[in-house]
């Protein structure tokens, strides 16, 4: 008898950005800012002190902080010892998680795990951080050319956030109030707004005529939509077809030109500069390191 053992198909759960690893002295500051993606935060040595949205959270060494799209936040280092901290910036594909997200400002992870301190771990072998730790000195993520080396950061990433939301999940992220509340009917509109978005990355179909579809109008549109999922449509879209973009390119088979315009752009030229923005290089460059990665 046969017998078959389906699964759904799984997209990227997040896209990963920038990173650092930075050793601080003491009164070293960094001004108030906002994201539209999200930050992790790891405290490697001293105290990290953040202002997140007026609240003061101290994530000592050994412990975690996620700070979510939209959150105004701050770090002055008010002790008198110098710090060493591990940052990332990361957007949330993921619509479940997106939703989980929108609950609080931040999750901060006090307590550590033993899965946790390994995964850093690997992560500190795989960046070499204990050679700025001891210098002094901070230095961005050195460029991972290795495809293995890439698999092992996004998968080691993957593993730390994966255990980050079952803990919160687990004893409850500290919630910041004054956060709008968010209604059913929102919640609905919401979720619409984001299946309109996800056919729009490859037809001809912009936010203002996503708004008229839906009779309402575009700053209400996004308002609705930044309330549940703590990131602008616009910028949420963009993520989608650069998704797609590496997506159509890593298959191989369609010309750069032909790639653009199922995208939505004028012309090859007008991608090339999109895709420069998203990922530092021109398409044609990032074809060639995916071929040359094998």
């Amino acid at each position: 008898m046969d017998r078959k053992i389906s699964f759904p198909a799984i997209g990227s759960a997040v896209s990963l950005g920038g990173g650092h690893y930075s050793v601080q002295p003491a009164g070293w500051s960094f001004r108030q800012h906002v994201h539209q993606g999200c930050e992790l935060l790891y405290c490697d040595e001293g105290v990290l002190h953040e202002w997140v949205q007026g609240e003061a959270v101290d994530v000592s060494v050994g412990q975690w902080l996620v700070i979510m799209p939209g959150v105004t936040h701050s770090t002055i280092n008010v002790s008198g010892q110098a710090f060493a901290y591990f940052s990332v910036h990361f957007d949330l594909l993921d619509s479940g998680m997106r939703h989980e997200a929108s609950a609080a400002p931040y999750i901060h992870i006090r307590q550590s795990t033993p899965a946790l301190r390994r995964l850093f771990g690997e992560l500190k072998e795989l960046f070499g951080f204990g050679a700025a730790k001891q210098s002094g000195i901070s230095q961005q993520l050195k460029p991972v050319l290795k495809a293995a080396d890439r698999l092992a950061y996004q998968a080691a990433f993957l593993l730390i956030l994966r255990e980050i939301w079952q803990l919160s999940a687990a004893r409850g992220p500290h919630a910041v109030t004054g956060r709008p509340a968010i209604k059913p009917a929102e919640i609905e509109l919401a979720r619409t707004i984001e299946r309109l978005l996800q056919d729009a990355v490859l037809q001809e179909l912009s936010i203002d005529a996503i708004a008229r579809e839906l009779y309402i109008s575009r700053s209400h549109l996004s308002d609705v939509f930044k309330k549940l999922y703590g990131i602008a449509p616009r910028h949420y879209l963009s993520l989608l077809k650069m998704n797609k973009a590496k997506e159509l390119i890593d298959r191989g088979d369609l010309s750069l030109e032909t790639i653009g315009d199922r995208l939505g752009y004028s012309c090859a030229a007008a991608f090339s500069r999109q895709f420069r923005r998203w990922c530092g290089m021109p398409p044609v460059q990032y074809r060639s390191r995916k071929r040359a990665d094998g």
